[in-house]
């Protein structure tokens, strides 16, 4: 092939996307050392979704197509617009023209309680920030009760949890650039799960999956393919995750808001090992202090756990 014809960018097709799946093909160049082939791909869609709360609008996020109104339903309820199932009236999703728009409706309790809240009016969630559009990061800390459920976990319970929701992962199994939430019982049990381009968006999908079943006073674990971000224990303290593992490390003040919440964070979460940052004693027969609290790369390397893979025998 010619210079110049290497030099050519990629050109993607116009095809339109299934709305549902929330997967569009496009056409590409594959190189190699040796060759260059044209194929087509699978690309992950990434659209406008306009929420609104009594008809006015509340908020736009970019998301990946499908779980729309499980992803509204958790986003209200991660931002304390809702607290209980009863506190929504009602919530739609209108395909009148592309399905980028869902309805909630507040009972009128409700509506009283959080009426200052809405006025202050659109905010815009980019799939790449769970704070944008907010004046202050003080505003994040959405008050939570302490999680005080009881129980623990086991390592290969972690990974088995793992395992599971990278199973689910239907939609990175066809696109390769997707994120991953899901919450399980203490038994391992699946409850919910979500996708979507944006992290924080696949956690408001679980959450609000589990929220609009009646589910979420089950949920002892969560999982996320992510780095524990503040924004994402946030949630996941809403949701009052006891256990929560990431896939990636965490952040300081991920690690200060889990301690504050009493909730136990592992991440760098592989098959073989993982690093616990707040709460260690909720996983069964480790000699770890309940104080334990890493501040330090020293620290850090003393709550590393190794768990045995049962692929290695």
């Amino acid at each position: 092939m010619r210079d110049a014809d290497k030099r050519q960018p990629v050109r993607h097709s116009q095809s339109a996307c299934d709305n549902e799946s929330g997967v569009k093909t496009c056409s590409l160049w594959r190189f190699r050392i040796a060759d260059v082939e044209r194929e087509t791909d699978a690309l992950a869609v990434e659209e406008p979704l306009q929420i609104f709360v009594q008809g006015k609008p509340f908020t736009i996020t970019l998301r990946s197509p499908g779980q729309d109104v499980a992803l509204a339903a958790g986003l209200l309820f991660t931002e304390g617009i809702v607290d209980r199932r009863e506190d929504l009236a009602g919530i739609r999703q209108c395909r009148e023209i592309d399905g980028n728009e869902v309805f909630a409706e507040l009972s009128e309790r409700r509506l009283e309680a959080v009426e200052p809240r809405l006025r202050q009016g659109l905010r815009v969630s980019r799939t790449s920030c769970g704070l944008c559009g907010r004046e202050l990061v003080e505003s994040a800390f959405v008050q939570t009760p302490p999680i005080d459920k009881p129980g623990r976990v086991s390592g290969e319970l972690l990974q088995r949890c793992r395992e599971q929701m990278e199973q689910a992962q239907t939609l990175f199994s066809q696109t390769g650039n997707t994120h991953a939430a899901a919450l399980f019982a203490s038994d391992g049990e699946l409850i919910a799960i979500g996708e979507d381009v944006g992290r924080h968006n696949a956690m408001d999908k679980a959450i609000g999956a589990a929220f609009l079943a009646g589910s979420l006073s089950r949920v002892f674990l969560g999982f996320a393919s992510s780095r524990a971000s503040f924004e994402m224990v946030q949630k996941a303290a809403r949701a009052r995750v006891a256990v929560m593992g990431f896939t990636s490390g965490a952040t300081s003040l991920a690690v200060d808001l889990a301690a504050r919440t009493g909730m136990t964070l592992a991440a760098f979460v592989r098959p073989t090992r993982f690093a616990v940052y707040s709460c260690p004693e909720r996983f069964a027969g480790e000699p770890l202090p309940a104080d334990a609290t890493p501040e330090s790369e020293e620290d850090r390397r003393s709550c590393e756990m190794t768990t045995r893979n049962p692929k290695e025998g």
